[in-house]
């Protein structure tokens, strides 16, 4: 019932999409096939987009994360040397 009412299905291989189709009776435009593995792009050096230093915080920005702690401990960071503070995630109650 839950793969019925999703609005669509990754699968790891075009056998497991081919045992979905099968057996569930779901379309075939609702299976998508991711295949495992990594993009050979990401091997490749990249140009940083943040300069270091920089704190990586991941993570909703919400009230239970104790945001004002990190905010102090950057703060006192900050005072010895600049970093930029990055936040992944996304935007709560404490953004």
């Amino acid at each position: 019932r839950i793969l019925s009412d999703a609005r669509s299905i990754l699968a790891p291989s075009e056998f497991i999409k081919r045992e979905l189709l099968d057996k569930l009776e779901l379309p075939l435009e609702k299976i998508v096939v991711a295949p495992l593995g990594v993009d050979p792009v990401f091997d490749e050096d990249q140009a940083p987009f943040i300069e270091p230093p920089y704190i990586l915080t991941v993570g909703s920005t919400v009230e239970r994360r104790n945001l004002p702690v990190l905010m102090d401990a950057m703060n006192k960071l900050n005072a010895e040397a600049r970093h930029s503070l990055v936040v992944v995630g996304r935007a709560g109650e404490a953004e």
